[in-house]
Parts: C-alpha cells; sequence; structure tokens
C-alpha cells in the first residue's frame, strides 16, 4: 500500500488512481539557463522514483516534466532582467540557443 501526502488534506492518503493500472504524472523540470546542479537533479529524482516504484507496482506511468523557463528575474524586481535574458547576452547567443544548449546538458545527466 503506497500513502503519499495530499497537499490539498495536508494529511497522508493511500495513494488511488484515477484511471485503473494507469498513473499521470506532470513535474517541474529544469530551468535553462545554466548547467545543471543538484537541485535540478533532486527534483527530477525524486519524481523517477515515484514513477518507477509504481511501475513496479503494476501501473501504466505516463510521466511528463517541462523544461523552462523564460521569466525568472535577477530579484523580485518586476522591471529586473530575465535570466535567460542575461545568459544569452554573456554567450552572445539567442535565448532559444541558451534553451537548447542548457536542455541538452540537462537530459545528457538523467538516468535512463
Amino acid at each position: 500500500m503506497l500513502k503519499l501526502y495530499n497537499t490539498a488534506s495536508k494529511q497522508k492518503e493511500v495513494f488511488k488512481s484515477i484511471h485503473p493500472n494507469e498513473v499521470t504524472m506532470y513535474s517541474c523540470g529544469m530551468t535553462v539557463y545554466s548547467h545543471p546542479h543538484l537541485g535540478h537533479l533532486k527534483a527530477y529524482l525524486m519524481s523517477d522514483v515515484l514513477a518507477r516504484y509504481l511501475r513496479d507496482l503494476g501501473y501504466r506511468v505516463k510521466h511528463v516534466m517541462n523544461v523552462t523557463d523564460v521569466g525568472h528575474n535577477l530579484d523580485d524586481a518586476d522591471d529586473a532582467d530575465d535570466k535567460m535574458e542575461v545568459r544569452a547576452r554573456q554567450e552572445n547567443l539567442t535565448p532559444w540557443d541558451i534553451a537548447r544548449k542548457y536542455e541538452k546538458c540537462f537530459l545528457k545527466i538523467l538516468p535512463k
């Protein structure tokens, strides 16, 4: 029996899949303006371990992770520079090129 913390009820609850034998999961991925670090991998590994455990329990698991993200400013000011744009200027690339570059680094180190 798997129990997970439900943030809505603020209690541990027995896991019940919405669809029999099937689980869909969404998790946030890396913000791709720099090289991956332990914080990125901790979030990934937690959701990956859960997905693998659910598969071991017999569920078919579809796990989707986004890769992000424009809109993370250097500080809390609304007019602060976006981290992607700053890195793009530093490396003389476009924000899209920065995103692709660091997404590739992130995906390369993930366990298969």
